[in-house]
């Protein structure tokens, strides 16, 4: 009495599951399996070079300073210079305006110390004060003092 080979109890059966799953080296399964290895390995690469290029361009054009117009044309003064944590303004380039004699201090100055282009009025007291924006919640700006910020006063105050 014998078999027919497609029943699972078949030497033939039991022999094509066992290739399957116990794929020896230098088979097909073997081969694709590499394949695939290589495949995963190279989007990988891929992916993470694509995340660098993302990264670096962030980091190198995010977040360019744009001076508001409208505050730089309001003001009645527009100087750069040194702020201290007091306010006190040092080293000082007038761009626009008339800068009163003796030293230059801005009250309130929230900002931490650093270089700024300040756009600047007389307040309330008669002390200056950074000139508030047109922007709806009519915060004031200060604006990092260098090259290309500098150049940018420079063309909107022509």
């Amino acid at each position: 009495m014998s078999r027919p080979q497609d029943q699972p109890d078949s030497p033939a059966g039991k022999q094509s599951s066992a290739n399957r799953i116990d794929a020896k080296p230098g088979s097909k399964d073997s081969a694709a399996s590499a394949i695939w290895k290589r495949v995963g390995l190279a989007v990988f690469a891929l992916a993470a070079a694509w995340y660098l290029c993302l990264i670096s361009l962030a980091a190198i054009t995010g977040n360019p300073v744009t001076l508001n117009r409208v505050q730089l044309r309001a003001s009645s003064l527009v100087v750069a210079g040194t702020v201290d944590e007091k306010g006190v303004v040092s080293h000082i380039l007038v761009f626009k305006g008339i800068a009163p004699e003796g030293e230059i201090v801005v009250t309130p100055f929230p900002w931490p110390p650093g270089n700024y282009i300040l756009p600047l009025r007389k307040g309330d007291a008669g002390r200056l004060e950074v000139t508030p924006s047109e922007l709806p919640d009519k915060r004031p700006l200060v604006y990092p003092a260098n090259d290309k910020s500098i150049e940018q006063l420079q063309q909107i105050l022509k």
